[in-house]
């Protein structure tokens, strides 16, 4: 079944309380809908939601929201779940504190906004890794570990490495710019 992620532009006021009240209406009748609600993001900030979901089409996204809660999403796309897991790190609810406020719901603001870092590997002289063909291979793994070292210091998330680029995408924009200066 395809996989969808959607967009809420919700109104000021609104907390990551009401989006998980929301999720949890969405769960309780996904079942009519053919859906099955995987996550969701929320910025409080700028009031923005994503639900990532299984759904037969973007109808029946629709029609859930719209039965559950009223919020009908702004903007549906279909995603390919690797890279929604490659760029926001998970495709299911993360685990419940369990010092949670309300023991019913799983509430949590995590924004979907990410900041992507690309590195290239061809056309940077300090770190070329074909400048050598003979060498190529060891100093591409030694390259390549010594980034995902960085990287994950720095709370990234690899997305993609091949022999001519290194991508990782950061929660923090501050922790992305400093993880591209230490590289």
């Amino acid at each position: 079944m395809p996989i969808y992620m959607d967009r809420h532009d919700l109104p000021g006021g609104t907390t990551a309380k009401h989006v998980a009240e929301a999720h949890q209406a969405d769960i309780k009748i996904q079942h009519k809908f053919g859906c099955k609600g995987l996550t969701y993001w929320f910025d409080e900030d700028t009031g923005a939601a994503f639900c990532l979901l299984e759904a037969p089409d973007e109808n029946a996204v629709k029609e859930m929201h719209d039965q559950a809660h009223g919020l009908v999403p702004n903007k549906i796309i279909e995603v390919d779940p690797l890279i929604v897991k490659s760029f926001l790190g998970r495709i299911e609810d993360p685990k419940k504190e369990e010092n949670s406020e309300d023991p019913d719901l799983n509430i949590f603001n995590d924004p979907a906004f990410r900041a992507i870092m690309v590195i290239d590997l061809i056309d940077n002289p300090s770190i070329n890794a074909k400048s050598d063909y003979h060498i190529n291979r060891e100093h591409q793994h030694n390259l390549n570990t010594s980034i995902a070292r960085i990287v994950q210091q720095y709370e990234g998330q690899e997305v993609k490495y091949s022999e001519d680029y290194y991508m990782a995408s950061f929660v923090d924009v501050a922790k992305a710019v400093l993880c591209a200066l230490e590289i």
